[in-house]
């Protein structure tokens, strides 16, 4: 049986919360359950489905349970509800009034970090966390009624997702080719696990495999782990690079003794330390690691350097990494469409979805602009005029307010304050402030749509196709970039 392992410093005890935190964090927990049994079912679902058509005896499913251990970036409050600047609301008090609204499209519901440890009991750490097995465990279903008689049995080899990729080929009796189009392929790292069907106890043919995530590293070998954490998860965005390397030591633990990693080996056995660590050295050379802590920037981008961008009706999807970022400073939307004679509704160009982002759109003829700080609050400017029939053009201008750029989560992103306004045809027809625009909108960039959720709250339903004709938006950027604070 494994030890219990101790609950990490960070994390607080339940008694010592107050009760009202508590009602908040055990509906958190409750969430969570609830979604795991719509989980369970709906992957039920799927396996009544095969075996409806005849074909469960001959398939194959491999079933992880999780991914990467329960996600404790959710610090010690949880993640929910969010305040207009983007930070979490922690007041207890005011999450208490929303708390039937947990579990709903309006929250991001993760849970708080200290759940993700009990979740992932009798490991250690989380999601994140790849220097111990809280952080990389989860339980693996096979099921292949054709192949696999030892029905219910156990296998206790040590093995990876990478090894996923070569019991399927195995199983379907495929080579995994070394040339495609030309090109030679990288070998499969992994190992197939398909020796285990049938023999219980053989040895694990998966001998060594790192880990590594924002810092936090492990290398197993041969049932010997050895780990050094770098970072919590709910730390990870803000002290990526700004939190020295080495700061809590290596830790050494014998699985095949130790399955929980409850018992830290490193002082009495500093050769195995040793050798592991520079195994892991080398790993993580050969398979382009390091460096550890890149400097957290803004992924290269087709738009960088451009200040003009041009879009037709039906361009969609597209992601925040190639998107113009508008969130630095001043800037123009300007579309020109065409307006039937019963009128148009619909979006013109949208960003973003419920949790944050902007919507040009039409409704009951007015042009309106929906600015939605992180679901938290709306910056909403309406034409004083019905928009005329006919090929005409309307335009959204932003003027940011100098130095107001904060940085958010989201690397390259911002948030900034400005004045918003709206024109058709070069002419004035709304005005309003936006003390908060940018940041992270979770979703995509659309043009004459906005699909997933909807920018507006109760405005429109997605996709709201405009119903009018767009023959082209262009955005243009300010070239210079504002100083953050």
């Amino acid at each position: 049986m494994p030890s219990s392992t101790p609950r990490p410093k960070e994390l607080p005890a339940w008694e010592s919360l107050p009760e009202d935190q508590r009602k908040v964090l055990a509906r958190q927990a409750e969430v969570w359950a609830a979604f795991l049994e719509h989980t369970d079912h709906q992957v039920g679902r799927v396996l009544d489905a095969i075996k409806e058509e005849g074909k469960a005896d001959n398939t194959l499913v491999l079933y992880i349970v999780g991914d990467n251990g329960g996600e404790a970036a959710g610090g010690l409050d949880g993640q929910d509800q969010k305040n207009a600047d983007g930070s979490q609301v922690t007041d207890p008090q005011a999450r208490l009034k929303r708390l039937d609204d947990l579990g709903g499209e309006s929250f991001n519901n993760l849970y708080a970090g200290a759940w993700a440890w009990a979740t992932n009991t009798p490991f250690q750490w989380s999601k994140q966390v790849a220097s111990h097995l809280g952080g990389a465990r989860d339980p693996l279903v096979v099921s292949w009624p054709a192949r696999i008689k030892d029905k219910g049995g156990l296998r206790s080899q040590f093995h990876h997702v990478n090894d996923i990729a070569p019991t399927i080929y195995e199983a379907a009796g495929i080579k995994f080719p070394e040339v495609v189009d030309g090109v030679k392929q990288a070998p499969l790292e992994g190992k197939s696990l398909a020796y285990s069907f049938d023999d219980a106890k053989a040895p694990s043919n998966h001998r060594v495999q790192y880990f590594e995530m924002v810092g936090n590293r492990g290398i197993y070998k041969d049932g010997w782990w050895a780990g050094a954490r770098h970072l919590v998860p709910w730390r990870a965005a803000g002290s990526y690079n700004d939190t020295p390397i080495g700061q809590h030591p290596w830790e050494l633990y014998n699985l095949n003794q130790d399955y929980s990693q409850a018992h830290d080996l490193a002082a009495s056995n500093p050769a195995k330390l040793k050798e592991l660590v520079a195994l892991f050295d080398a790993e993580a050379k050969r398979n382009d690691v390091y460096p550890l802590v890149p400097k957290r920037a803004r992924l290269p981008s087709p738009a960088d350097g451009k200040s003009v961008f041009t879009y037709r009706q039906g361009v969609e999807r597209i992601s925040l990494k190639i998107a113009p970022d508008l969130s630095r400073g001043s800037h123009t939307i300007t579309a020109d469409i065409r307006v039937p004679a019963e009128g148009a509704q619909g979006v013109i160009i949208a960003e973003g979805g419920r949790y944050g982002g902007f919507s040009l759109y039409v409704k009951d003829g007015r042009l309106v602009y929906d600015n939605n700080a992180f679901g938290a609050a709306h910056d909403r400017i309406v034409s004083s005029e019905p928009l005329p029939t006919g090929k005409i053009q309307v335009a959204f201008e932003f003027v940011a307010d100098p130095k107001s750029a904060t940085s958010d989560a989201y690397p390259g992103r911002s948030v900034v304050s400005g004045t918003g306004r709206l024109l058709v045809n070069s002419v004035p027809v709304g005005e309003g402030r936006l003390p908060r625009f940018g940041g992270f909108t979770y979703e995509t960039l659309d043009v004459g749509s906005d699909l997933g959720s909807p920018v507006p709250a109760g405005d429109y339903a997605s996709p709201a196709r405009f119903t009018g004709t767009i023959d082209k938006v262009t955005v243009e950027l300010v070239k210079e970039k504002l100083t953050q604070n």
